[in-house]
């Protein structure tokens, strides 16, 4: 994990303000065409959700400003992903994935 520089850092005010908060997370949702991932999953005998998941976080590490991470120190570059996934007993089942993983 790089650290970064918060007294040169441009997006400063950025990290000010989501640092505040309580929980400092931002969802984002896209429209995809998954056809070709869904059938390649499928015919590998892989999780249709876990594939488009996979190509998310793959999508969403290009960006760099994505790739941030608030932590105790500061405020960090690194590459993954948290995922929060309501089981069948109603339970929040929470995870850090790891961009090493080769799923497909």
């Amino acid at each position: 994990m790089k650290y970064i520089d918060l007294e040169t850092y441009p997006r400063r005010s950025h990290y000010e303000f989501f640092k505040s908060l309580a929980y400092p997370y931002v969802g984002m949702t896209a429209n995809m065409d998954v056809t070709d991932l869904i059938a390649k999953a499928k015919a590998m005998g892989k999780s249709t959700f876990l594939a488009c998941l996979y190509v998310g976080i793959q999508a969403a590490n290009r960006v760099p400003e994505l790739r941030q991470r608030i932590v105790p120190v500061g405020n960090a570059a690194g590459e993954g992903a948290k995922l929060a996934v309501l089981r069948p007993d109603q339970f929040e089942l929470s995870k850090r994935l790891s961009r090493e993983v080769n799923f497909l």
